[in-house]
């Protein structure tokens, strides 16, 4: 992410002195127990692109926080769809409403951060979830 040119296009549209706080997001799937139905849980989390990967794939650093616990729902209509959106919506409302603000970096100098929702990292059947496409079908259609 440090080295890709979208950073440096989104930097440009900024102030000076002022730099983006890129929000990662990420999902994934758990399955809980056989015992009472496959009950199963869907965690969300969430870092920011500001932290070197070396550091942030580490499970020992805690880059990644836990922002959310939603319950699984069998996703078979566009009304699950809009739930599960929705669902992310109110977590992520939030960071929406910071938009920027003013925070004191690492070495001491105080900026105006703007928070940038840049990716989700997701398995394949969630990226259909997420892009409200229905599985195997054309995205186009």
């Amino acid at each position: 992410l440090h080295s890709s040119d979208w950073w440096w296009k989104m930097q440009d549209k900024h102030p000076k002195y002022s730099t983006i706080v890129p929000i990662i997001c990420a999902s994934d799937k758990a399955h809980l127990t056989n015992f009472s139905g496959d009950k199963s849980i869907w965690p969300l989390y969430m870092t920011i692109g500001n932290i070197p990967k070396d550091i942030y794939r580490e499970r020992s650093t805690r880059a990644w926080i836990c922002i959310g616990l939603l319950l699984t729902i069998k996703i078979d209509n566009i009304q699950s769809h809009i739930q599960w959106r929705a669902a992310i919506h109110h977590i992520l409302w939030p960071l929406r409403t910071l938009g920027s603000q003013f925070i004191v970096c690492s070495n001491g100098f105080t900026r105006k951060c703007y928070l940038i929702l840049n990716g989700w990292v997701a398995d394949w059947p969630e990226q259909y979830t997420i892009a409200l496409v229905k599985q195997n079908r054309c995205p186009v259609c």
